[in-house]
């Protein structure tokens, strides 16, 4: 698992306490299934990616200092490909 809080990796966050195997278990299915709860309820997922967008450039656009969690597909970037 690669999540990070910020720009602490998940496995060494430990405030306000260390999270469990079994926590951090649960929050990767919940991430993982996530999409297919969206499109049982809503029947698509591609409003989520125009508000990501939208959130992204604003806080750009108006320097807003937020921290927001992105990622990119990696194709031999120095070694790393994404599986």
């Amino acid at each position: 698992m690669s999540a990070s809080i910020g720009s602490v990796p998940l496995r060494s966050w430990n405030r306000p306490a260390r999270l469990t195997h079994q926590e951090r278990n649960a929050i990767s299915d919940s991430v993982r299934t996530s999409a297919d709860r969206v499109i049982a309820d809503k029947g698509a997922t591609n409003h989520a990616v125009g508000l990501a967008v939208s959130t992204i450039l604003q806080a750009i656009l108006w320097d807003e200092g937020r921290v927001l969690p992105v990622s990119s597909l990696l194709s031999d970037y120095r070694g790393m490909t994404n599986a």
